[in-house]
């Protein structure tokens, strides 16, 4: 910071106090004018420091990518073991109580194609749900891995019982005899599974990205529901990369916990039985 006095103002400063006060008073004002000037060095370099804490503190913390994934790694098999912990009746029951919290969102209610996803392993049951929504002429469609590679492609299906199948990454898909050209521009809801998410909406998945690269293109244009149970949400901000997409809502057994405001209320299931 500069200081304002340089050279030529010094030797101004000096010539008039000569002329109008005598060189008597010389000696005093180059000892003012110099502790002047230190106080104010001393000010600029303080006020320099604060402004670059300040700069510094609103800079974007760049977390290694080893060490992001080393700690997606960590999360997933934690939340994956929290899942697996609450046994089958258990899992069932909250299961159940999600569906109900599905079903009554306005989201839900005003789509007629909606993209749902068919259980495999601990995560939340659908079946149920997907039955219900054919049978009030809702369009659903699944998704399926496309060989060789990690992208999604998608699929309309019109008997829950009938037209999934299990597919060759243990995952239930749409039967293959049914996997026209669907466009996912043509969907008007997404519900979606993760394995753990956060209190923003953010995702965590199996690690593959297939859902992010999907999602990429809907982000924004359609609303996004993650399903999970109580045990998978985080209270820490996932790590986020530039691919990851966050849901817009996320239900659990406690209502909608992420994106959507208060939780829904009520425990009972119409689709239960």
């Amino acid at each position: 910071m500069n200081t304002g006095f340089g050279f030529s103002e010094m030797l101004l400063i000096v010539t008039l106090v000569v002329i109008f006060f005598g060189s008597k008073e010389l000696p005093a004002l180059l000892r003012e004018i110099a502790r002047m000037t230190a106080r104010l060095r001393r000010y600029s370099d303080r006020i320099k420091r604060e402004l670059d804490d300040v700069t510094r503190s609103l800079e974007p913390q760049q977390v290694p990518f080893a060490e992001q994934q080393a700690k997606k790694k960590e999360l997933r098999a934690f939340c994956i073991s929290a899942r697996k912990k609450l046994g089958a009746e258990s899992r069932a029951e909250k299961s159940s109580i999600i569906r109900g919290h599905l079903v009554a969102l306005e989201e839900l209610k005003n789509a007629t194609m909606i993209m749902m996803y068919a259980e495999m392993g601990a995560e939340v049951i659908t079946l149920p749900a997907i039955r219900r929504l054919l049978s009030e002429k809702k369009r659903i469609i699944l998704p399926y891995g496309i060989d060789g590679t990690n992208d999604l492609g998608i699929a309309e299906i019109h008997e829950a019982d009938t037209d999934i199948v299990v597919g060759k990454n243990r995952a239930p898909e749409p039967a293959e005899t049914l996997r026209k050209t669907f466009f996912r521009s043509d969907l008007e809801a997404v519900v979606c599974p993760g394995v753990a998410f956060d209190y923003s909406g953010g995702r965590l998945g199996r690690g593959r990205g297939c859902y992010d690269s999907f999602l990429r293109e809907l982000r924004g244009k359609i609303p996004l529901i993650g399903l999970a149970f109580d045990c998978q949400m985080l209270h820490e901000s996932l790590p986020f990369e530039y691919h990851d997409v966050a849901m817009d809502k996320v239900l659990t057994e406690s209502g909608i916990v992420a994106g959507g405001g208060s939780a829904v209320t009520g425990k009972s299931d119409p689709l239960r039985g």
